[in-house]
This record gives C-alpha cells, sequence and structure tokens, in this order.
C-alpha cells in the first residue's frame, strides 16, 4: 500500500515533467512501448509487462533523479507483488490498463500536464483501492 501512495506522488509529477521536458520522438517511443505492452497483453493474457511501460515513463522525464528513484520505487513494487501480492497481477482488467495508458499517453503527447498527472494518480489509485 506504502508504495503505490508514493508511486502516486512521484508518477504525477512525472508526467509534468515529461510534458516539460520530453521531445516529441520520445512520446512516440512511450507510442511504440505502448503497442508492444498491448501486444504482451494479448499473448499473456494478463497485465504483465506494463512495468516497462511505467519505467519508460521516467527515462523520458528529463530528470535523473526522478528516474532513478521511480526505478527503485518500481523494483520495490515488483518485488512486493511478486511475493505477497501476485493476485493483483492476475485481477487488473487488460481492458482497463490499456485505456488508461493510452489516455495518459494521449495526453503527454497533447502536453496537457495536470491531466496527465491527474490521469496517472488514478490509474494507480485503482490499484491502491485493491490492496484495501
Amino acid at each position: 500500500r506504502e508504495t503505490y501512495e508514493v508511486r502516486q506522488v512521484l508518477e504525477a509529477k512525472t508526467m509534468d515533467l515529461i510534458v516539460k521536458n520530453a521531445e516529441d520522438e520520445e512520446i512516440l517511443e512511450l507510442e511504440e512501448c505502448y503497442d508492444e505492452m498491448k501486444r504482451q497483453f494479448e499473448e499473456t493474457q494478463s497485465t504483465t509487462g506494463e512495468f516497462k511501460l511505467h519505467t519508460m515513463y521516467g527515462k523520458i522525464c528529463g530528470n535523473a533523479f526522478m528516474e532513478h528513484m521511480m526505478a527503485i520505487v518500481l523494483s520495490a513494487t515488483l518485488d512486493m507483488m511478486s511475493n505477497r501480492f501476485s493476485e493483483i497481477l492476475i485481477t487488473h482488467s487488460k481492458e482497463n490498463e490499456l485505456k488508461s495508458h493510452r489516455e495518459i499517453i494521449d495526453a503527454l503527447k497533447a502536453r496537457e500536464s495536470e491531466k496527465a498527472q491527474r490521469l496517472m494518480y488514478m490509474h494507480l489509485g485503482e490499484t491502491l483501492r485493491m490492496l484495501e
């Protein structure tokens, strides 16, 4: 639970940094990563692979310290989920995850910082509610 509370803050700020700092080409890379995630969802019938996209958000935000913090928090999240909350990985809806990331990326492409931040906060809030 605490990990997701921290992620909500970090990843929302990451959205703001992407809007301010990312090149258009980097946002296109997000599109490619999203397409790959979508293929992986269809192949595995699970949301396995989503963390690659979250890692990419950190990589293109233009802040090396934020990227490092995101890597630490994502690693802790993966550890937590694989050791204690693996059912969360199974219960996530592929369709909801895809829709959520599509909306986030669309907001980033439109350089709508507040919308992207709100969407990411809500995206992570879904998992937070599952953990309650």
